[in-house]
C-alpha cells in the first residue's frame, strides 16, 4: 500500500495526522479489511534508532458503509421494431458493493413484485453505468412494459416508475 510520511526527527512529543476522510492512500478499503485481525500500522524509518518508543499510537479511520444501489430506465427503449426492442438502464450508483441488475419486460406493469412480470433478462454483477438488453420476439402493435431492478447486500432498488413502448404494426 501507499504511505504517508512524518520527516521530522525529534526526541519531543509529536501528534501527526496523515490523511483524512478523503484520503484513501490510493487504496479502495473495506469494512472487512479494518475488522481484520492481521490490519495493521507499521512504523519504520530509514534511519530507525533501536532504542526509539512509543508510548501509545492513536488511529482514526474514516469510513462510509455501502448504501443501496440506484438504479433508472434511462429514458426508454430504442430500436423498437415489431418484434423487437432494446431495453436501457442506468446504474448510477451502485451503493459501493457489488450489484445485481434485471430487466424485467412484458405487456403487464408487474410494478415492484418480480413474479408479476411476463420476462426477466438478468444482468449478473454490474458497474454504475449504462445498461441495455435486446428482447425479442415481440408482437406488432403490441403494448409492453419493463423495469430495472438493482440489488447488492445493503438493499434492492426499482427503477421508478415503470417504462412502457409500444411495437409498430
Amino acid at each position: 500500500t501507499n504511505s504517508a510520511f512524518d520527516t521530522r526527527n525529534t526526541t519531543a512529543f509529536s501528534d501527526t495526522t496523515w490523511g483524512n476522510a478523503n484520503e484513501t492512500w490510493g487504496r479502495t478499503w473495506s469494512a472487512s479489511e479494518f475488522s481484520d485481525g492481521n490490519f495493521r500500522i507499521e512504523l519504520n524509518g530509514d534511519d530507525w534508532n533501536p532504542d526509539a518508543m512509543i508510548d501509545w499510537l492513536r488511529v482514526k479511520v474514516y469510513y462510509s458503509p455501502p448504501t443501496s444501489p440506484t438504479v433508472d430506465n434511462d429514458g426508454g427503449a430504442s430500436n423498437v421494431a415489431s418484434s423487437s426492442a432494446v431495453l436501457n438502464g442506468y446504474i448510477s450508483s451502485t451503493g459501493g458493493a457489488p450489484t445485481y441488475v434485471w430487466a424485467y419486460w412484458g405487456t403487464n406493469d408487474g410494478q415492484g413484485a418480480a413474479n408479476d412480470w411476463g420476462h426477466t433478462n438478468a444482468f449478473g454483477c454490474a458497474i454504475q453505468g449504462l445498461l441495455s438488453t435486446n428482447v425479442n420476439g415481440l408482437t406488432a402493435n403490441t403494448l409492453y412494459y419493463y423495469r430495472f431492478f438493482a440489488t447488492n447486500m445493503v438493499g434492492s432498488n426499482w427503477a421508478s416508475p415503470s417504462t412502457n413502448f409500444c411495437t409498430p404494426g
